[in-house]
């Protein structure tokens, strides 16, 4: 398999269904963060942008999810430097991070 297409799923899917339930919830919400936080790169609003990545990097780590975490700190590096170019790239790259967490959505228990 692919490991560039593969289903992404938490290092935390084993904790119980409460922390499974929180997950799903996290799951759920990230197409509205990666909305807003595309909004915010699109019209070059750096000062709202920053601490929204900020949320996302630590939210997904909270969530068991290293890959999103990583690729955020990325765009956060980016952003503070305003390496516009990066972030364009950086952005493609979370997107596709956070298809393949919607595509492991399926392997939780429910």
């Amino acid at each position: 398999m692919n490991t560039e297409n593969a289903p992404i799923v938490s290092t935390l899917a084993s904790e119980g269904a409460a922390i499974v339930k929180l997950i799903l919830l996290f799951i759920d919400k990230l197409p509205e963060i990666l909305s807003e936080i595309r909004d915010l790169y699109e019209s070059e609003e750096w000062e709202e942008l920053q601490p929204k990545v900020h949320s996302l990097k630590g939210t997904g780590g909270n969530f068991g999810f290293l890959e999103i975490t990583e690729v955020a700190r990325s765009i956060e590096n980016s952003v503070r430097e305003r390496d516009t170019m990066n972030i364009e790239k950086q952005l493609q790259e979370l997107e596709n991070v956070c298809k393949r967490v919607a595509v492991g959505r399926d392997s939780y228990p429910q």
